[in-house]
């Protein structure tokens, strides 16, 4: 898939690769979600078979970025709220764990436990992160709604989810 990235993307009439990517991409990447109430759900994973078969199984949890600018723009003009959001991440150590191919970014190589990486952000040092993220954390999903209700059932319906090869090490709500 080819996209132009030295061109604005023009989202509404968007064609070919452009389209696909849309389709395709998580929300989160072009349009920041913004939810009263989030989980945020850093894990570790034992196994890279089913690690990589519970982040597939995310996937229909998730809405397109299509979708996502679809809703901010119904919600701006018709006041209508969206679905709620789920979306995933991977730290370095979590591609190196699942023998992907890691992104060139030094900090992002580098991780947080990283004093270098820690110092470039202006981060705390490590003996003051809560207990869940002083180990490795390989991935992290993230729910969120405008609501409670949503967000939770979502939260739930990704914690059914997970495998005994995958750990919740740190669960930050707000």
């Amino acid at each position: 898939m080819s996209v132009d990235l030295t061109m604005p993307l023009e989202w509404k009439t968007a064609t070919g690769d452009a389209a696909k990517m849309l389709e395709e991409l998580q929300p989160n990447i072009l349009k920041a979600h913004a939810r009263d109430h989030f989980s945020a759900l850093f894990l570790r994973f034992s196994e890279a078979t089913s690690a990589m078969k519970f982040l597939a199984s995310l996937v229909p949890l998730m809405k397109s970025a299509k979708t996502h600018l679809e809703e901010v723009e119904r919600f701006k003009t018709e006041g209508v709220k969206g679905s709620p959001y789920v979306g995933t991440g991977l730290t370095s150590a979590g591609y190196r764990f699942l023998k992907i191919d890691v992104p060139q970014d030094e900090s992002f190589r580098l991780g947080m436990r990283s004093q270098e990486t820690r110092e470039k952000l202006n981060d705390p040092p490590r003996s003051t992160f809560d207990s869940g993220y002083h180990d490795e954390i390989h991935a992290v999903v993230i729910i969120g709604d405008g609501a409670d209700a949503p967000m939770t059932a979502r939260r739930n319906a990704v914690l059914a989810l997970i495998p005994p090869a995958v750990s919740v090490v740190a669960d930050s709500a707000g």
